[in-house]
C-alpha cells in the first residue's frame, strides 16, 4: 500500500507503508547508526520524533526479547530505504514490521532517505507526518504549518511512581527522564542499590531516600521544560551527580549555562568526541538535539567536545559530571562506560566507601 511522508516545507516523498496506520505529527530527525535498530526504536529519548535511518536496510535481524531499552516505544515513526520483512537471526522472535504494527509505530519504506537526510542536514529538523490518502496531502500540509512542538515530553515517558532495583552497593537515586535499560544494567553491574523516581520529583521527595548520589537519565524534549528537576539540582549542589543526555542539559541549566536547540542534532553511533583530559578520541553513542553553550562559569570544566562540530559533549562542576552522549552505548559500543566508575569514584572521594 502507498504511503506518503509529508514535510513541514511542503515536500512529499512517496513510498510503501510499513507498521501501523496510526499517525502523529513528529519532529523529523536522522540517525547514522548502522546497527541496533531495536535499541533505537525503544529508546524513550525519541519520543515525539520520526526517525530517518541512513543505513539502507533495516529489519534484517528482526526483533528479540533481549535488546529492548524500554517496553513501550514512544517514537512517532520510522523512515527507511528498504525494510526487511523476515528477520534472519537465531534470537529473532518477530519481524520488524510485525513489531511496529503491534506497538502502533507507523513507517514508510522505499523512499530516497539520502535526499531526506540532506534536507535535514542543510535546513535543520522539521515537522513531518504520514498520509495514506493522496487526496489528503494538502490538508496534512496545512495541519503541519499550524501544529506546535509538544512540551514536557519527559513527563510523558517517566515512571509514574518510584520503584527499587535492590543491591548492596552505593545507594543511588535515578531520576527517570526516559531512562534506558542500559543505564540500569551498568549501575547493577557495579552493585549499586538504585531507586528510580519520576523526573518531576521534588528535592524533599528525593532526599527522603537519603541517596549517596543522583543519576539523571537521558530523555526526550526541551530541557527547559524540566522545571522541577532544575530546581531540585540547584537545591542539592553538594550531592554527587551523573547527568546523561537530557540529564546533562538539565544539569547545565541548573548551573546557569545556556542550552539551545541544534540544527540537526546528534543521533547515532560511532560519533567521535575529544576527551580533553587525555586528548584521546573516543567513539560514542548519541541521541540529543540540544547543545550546551561553550561559555561556562569558572567552576565548570570542559571534559568532552564533538570532533565534527566542536560542540560541548561533557563537563564537570565540582563533584557533578554531565555528558551529552550515552556512555552505556545501546546501540553502539560502550567504551565510555568507565564514566560510571568515575562517578562512583566521586562518592569515594567524598568519604562514601560503600563500594
Amino acid at each position: 500500500m502507498k504511503r506518503y511522508l509529508v514535510l513541514e516545507d511542503g515536500c512529499v516523498f512517496e513510498g510503501t507503508a510499513i507498521g501501523s496506520d496510526e499517525f502523529k505529527t513528529g519532529e523529523l530527525i536522522f540517525t547514522n547508526a548502522m546497527s541496533g535498530y531495536q535499541e533505537m526504536l525503544t529508546d524513550s529519548a525519541y519520543c515525539g520524533q520520526i526517525i530517518v535511518c541512513t543505513f539502507p536496510m533495516i529489519g534484517n535481524v528482526g526483533i528479540n526479547r533481549d535488546d529492548f531499552e524500554s517496553m513501550i516505544p514512544m517514537l512517532y515513526g520510522l523512515v527507511v530505504s528498504e525494510c526487511c520483512y523476515e528477520g534472519s537471526n537465531f534470537r529473532c522472535d518477530q519481524s520488524l514490521n510485525e513489531f511496529m504494527k503491534q506497538k502502533k509505530i507507523p513507517g514508510i519504506a522505499g523512499v530516497d532517505t539520502r535526499a531526506i537526510v540532506r534536507k535535514i542536514r542543510d535546513e535543520g529538523v522539521m515537522k513531518a507526518a504520514f498520509c495514506d490518502d493522496e487526496k489528503q496531502l494538502e490538508a496534512v500540509k496545512a495541519e503541519l504549518k499550524q501544529s506546535t512542538p509538544e512540551k514536557r515530553l519527559s513527563a510523558r515517558v517517566t515512571t509514574p511512581r518510584p520503584f527499587p532495583i535492590p543491591n548492596r552497593g552505593h545507594k543511588l537515586v535515578l531520576v527517570d527522564f526516559g531512562c534506558k535499560y542500559g543505564v540500569i544494567r551498568e549501575l547493577s553491574e557495579r552493585d549499586c542499590d538504585v531507586l528510580v523516581v519520576p523526573c518531576t520529583s521534588s528535592i524533599d521527595e528525593i532526599m527522603a531516600f537519603r541517596p549517596e548520589g543522583i543519576v539523571l537519565s537521558s530523555g526526550p524534549g526541551d530541557p527547559a521544560d524540566c522545571t522541577e528537576a532544575i530546581e531540585m539540582i540547584r537545591a542539592c549542589e553538594n550531592t554527587a551527580m551523573l547527568g546523561i543526555g537530557l540529564g546533562a542539559e538539565v544539569m547545565a541549566l541548573a548551573a546557569g549555562i545556556k542550552v539551545s536547540k541544534m540544527k540537526s542534532g546528534h543521533h547515532g553511533s560511532s560519533i567521535p568526541v575529544r576527551n580533553h583530559r587525555n586528548n584521546r578520541i573516543e567513539f560514542t553513542s548519541q541521541n540529543h538535539g540540544y547543545e550546551i553553550d561553550k561559555a561556562m562559569p569558572a567552576d565548570c570544566e570542559l571534559l568532552y567536545s564533538a570532533l565534527n562540530d566542536g560542540s560541548v559533549e561533557g563537563f564537570k562542576r565540582n563533584h557533578q559530571i554531565g555528558v551529552c552522549f550515552n556512555p552505556e552505548g545501546a546501540p553502539g559500543n560502550s567504551e565510555c562506560s568507565y564514566l560510571f566508575d568515575e562517578f562512583l569514584d566521586l562518592l569515594k572521594e567524598r568519604g562514601i566507601k560503600n563500594a
